[in-house]
């Protein structure tokens, strides 16, 4: 009987290449729901925790373990914009003061707590008394709040401590992450989170790895979801390539300079635009505090040599840290500051620099940002700025930035956000993060204030954020270099539903599906 049945699985295989693996090295891209899905990623701050509100970044690769556990009230498609997601609407007042959101019926948390407004008015109040463990996003958001209201089971009304008619944004991010009231007080949440996204924490090992099984009492079904999905963090480049191809992991994030050998090997690459984008925060306390400085440092660049050394064909040059697709994205604007060494001289000794300068460069110890830097620092070597380069770990580099220890100049990878408004706010922003010498200008504190005053829908909030993004562009408030996609390699049909994901430079694995034979 065992024999007769391995002949008819062999002639299945012969006669149907793709239901056992073809002659391409494709596989079967029927989901499987008892396969897993294991995807290998590289993060320079990955996650130290699975409670939403200490995850100190709103981007990266760590997000996509607190996205498959906790869902958000607000969601975003694969452009950024808000969608529903626990929230099914919502409104403001007309001085956009409060907004009133209606809530998803029939939800769970992992614990089997009801999800209702009472949960939502719980997390809320719970995000504004905490301070000191939590990221800069999650506390701006918190600091937003003045009172929540639950006036109905299912809906809440948040009133806001000043106009703004883009915090639904906000709820889109970790402070909209709602977790179970029961597990709110308790010690231990950044071990043992509960949501009520489709994934149960399993088994978690921090900045390692997560381990989640499906929950099969998700509200919105189980689809063709698969039975596991573990994230690993793993640095090395080859490693992770290597795990793709021989079965140990089913996706892999993979360096431009790899996609030959990944397709050489068989393997199928996709690659997805994000948000993010290599850029050079500034400390204008010192002598980037000079307009005509930061501008030769914007024409010293060049940006189209940068992307074909570094990007392979997958990259594009960019002046400015609102991708294309989001609100207030300048078409163009790349022109602007097309390369041009002698006007980056030019500027310089119009600002004092005739016989050049010398800038203070915090440079984090991985090996993509030693080849960005080693190309970076030889064209402004030759304009005449030179790099004094303090090298430093992720974990030590902001710190040392904020306080000016770190110098003048760190260069890192922008994540990206969902609302542009908040890009610029964080980044070149009157107490932004990455601000420690000031908002360059009051011309851009002002626009950047002006785009609150329009809801999200209101046509006339995309052009606030146009005028805004321009003075950042003109003043150089920030240097972006290239933009940074996502690349993926797998199996050739092991992976569906792995789209582009806008709102964050982290992909949203939730409806992502593993093809039979691919676990």
């Amino acid at each position: 009987m065992r024999s007769r049945l391995l002949t008819v699985l062999t002639f299945l295989c012969i006669a149907t290449t793709t239901a056992c693996g073809g002659a391409d090295g494709s596989t079967d891209s029927t989901p499987d729901p008892d396969g897993t899905i294991t995807v290998l990623d590289v993060n320079p701050q990955p996650n130290g925790t699975m409670d939403p509100r200490t995850a100190k970044n709103d981007s990266g690769p760590s997000q996509s373990p607190l996205y498959a556990v906790f869902d958000r009230l607000i969601g975003f498609d694969e452009e950024g914009t808000p969608i529903p997601q626990l929230a099914t609407e919502w409104s403001y007042s007309d001085d956009l003061t409060v907004v009133t959101l209606t809530l998803r019926e029939g939800v769970t948390f992992h614990d089997g707590t009801a999800f209702d407004a009472t949960a939502v008015k719980e997390n809320l109040e719970a995000a504004k008394t905490l301070d000191a463990d939590v990221g800069s996003t999650f506390r701006a958001a918190a600091a937003q709040i003045a009172s929540v209201e639950a006036t109905s089971p299912t809906e809440v009304a948040i009133t806001l401590t000043a106009p703004d008619g883009g915090f639904i944004y906000a709820l889109g991010t970790q402070i909209g992450m709602m977790i179970s009231p029961a597990a709110l007080g308790r010690r231990g949440l950044e071990m043992d989170p509960v949501g009520t996204g489709p994934f149960v924490l399993e088994e978690f090992t921090p900045n390692e790895s997560t381990s989640m099984v499906r929950y099969d009492d998700y509200w919105d079904g189980v689809k063709d979801r698969p039975k596991r999905l573990v994230m690993k963090y793993v640095t090395d480049e080859t490693t992770r390539l290597n795990a793709v191809r021989s079965g140990e992991a089913t996706v892999a994030s993979v360096t431009p300079q790899q996609i030959a050998t990944a397709e050489g090997a068989g393997l199928e690459v996709k690659i997805n635009p994000s948000g993010s984008r290599w850029t050079m925060y500034l400390n204008t306390s010192g002598a980037l505090g000079e307009p005509l400085v930061r501008q030769a440092l914007m024409y010293a660049i060049d940006r189209k040599s940068i992307a074909a050394a570094l990007g392979f064909g997958t990259t594009e040059p960019t002046v400015q840290l609102i991708p294309k697709g989001q609100p207030g994205h300048i078409d163009g604007a790349e022109d602007d500051y097309a390369f041009d060494p002698d006007k980056a001289r030019e500027l310089l000794e119009q600002a004092g620099y005739p016989d050049g300068l010398t800038l203070g460069f915090l440079l984090l110890n991985l090996s993509d940002y030693t080849q960005m830097f080693d190309v970076v620092s030889q064209q402004l070597k030759d304009v005449g700025i030179t790099l004094d380069v303090k090298t430093m770990d992720i974990s030590q580099s902001l710190p040392a930035f904020q306080d000016g220890s770190g110098g003048d100049i760190w260069m890192v990878r922008w994540g990206g956000r969902a609302d542009p408004l908040q890009t610029l706010e964080i980044v070149v922003g009157p107490g932004g993060t990455y601000t420690p010498g000031g908002v360059v200008s009051e011309d851009l504190a002002d626009a950047l204030e002006a785009v609150s005053g329009f809801s999200v829908d209101d046509p006339a909030r995309a052009e606030a954020i146009e005028e805004a993004n321009r003075i950042t562009i003109e003043s150089a408030a920030t240097v972006p270099i290239i933009d940074r996609p996502i690349i993926y390699a797998y199996k050739k049909g092991c992976v569906s539903g792995l789209e582009p994901y806008l709102a964050s430079s982290a992909n949203d694995w939730r409806d992502v599906t593993v093809g039979v034979g691919c676990s």
